[in-house]
């Protein structure tokens, strides 16, 4: 399996994505790979130093399309990419280009993206829309939400907090675990009609959670952490 998982910040590191993806086999498949390839795959990620080199995203395409065929003749290969969205531009034009061309091998292609209601299509999409089988992924019920909470933190929530915790998740299991993480620390139980005593926002109780961590780890994080004025309120739209 190949797989990479772009954040966010990623996005503007070319060849990002790309390097995770072959990080673990380009090795056994670099020597078999054209000169012209080779070099440019070498290049893109920062394997061989050129000073004067110009990578071509279509000689890059092609190589990763090789590689993936290679990987193919010995073993089925699946290609997993989570958070599809943030995918930089190099490596997402990367796997477009050869996931068009894979008709026939024994490749396929996951991929998960997170979704806004007025979201436009991604391009790779619109380019496989008559092979793509599209899963839509609803909010977690109940029931899975108690046995993801349980299998993360080691202890259950009673029945009432429960409710409230997926009532005011949405049933998202980002927001549930921090929701149920702050609670375990603060005291799981709730009485029937007591509100959930958490802060307003996703970035509050994230910034409790740091203010807890030690002072040089706080400090690499704050200098590690981009600027952001989105707040993320914990029900989701």
């Amino acid at each position: 399996m190949l797989a990479c998982q772009p954040t966010s910040t990623e996005t503007r590191y070319s060849f990002a994505a790309l390097g995770d993806l072959v990080a673990r086999d380009i090795a056994d498949v670099l020597a078999e790979l054209p000169a012209p390839q080779r070099h440019a795959l070498e290049v893109a990620l920062a394997l061989a130093s050129d000073e004067h080199a110009t990578v071509s995203q279509h000689v890059v395409g092609l190589a990763f399309l090789s590689v993936l065929q290679l990987l193919a003749a010995k073993q089925p290969v699946l290609v997993a990419v989570d958070d599809v969205q943030w995918l930089d531009p190099p490596s997402a034009a990367a796997l477009q280009f050869a996931a068009r061309r894979l008709a026939g091998a024994k490749v396929k292609l996951l991929v998960a993206a997170r979704r806004e209601d007025d979201a436009q299509p991604l391009q790779l999409e619109r380019d496989l829309a008559q092979s793509l089988d599209r899963i839509d992924v609803g909010p977690l019920s109940l029931g899975a939400l108690h046995r993801l909470l349980f299998s993360r933190l080691g202890e259950p929530l009673s029945r009432p907090t429960l409710r409230k915790v997926h009532e005011v998740s949405g049933g998202n299991p980002f927001y549930a675990l921090e929701i149920a993480r702050f609670l375990v620390e603060h005291g799981p139980t709730l009485r029937p009609a007591e509100p959930l005593p958490i802060p307003r926002t996703l970035d509050e109780l994230v910034r409790l959670r740091l203010d807890r961590l030690p002072a040089t780890a706080r400090r690499t994080l704050e200098a590690a952490a981009p600027a952001s004025s989105h707040h993320r309120h914990l029900r989701p739209h």
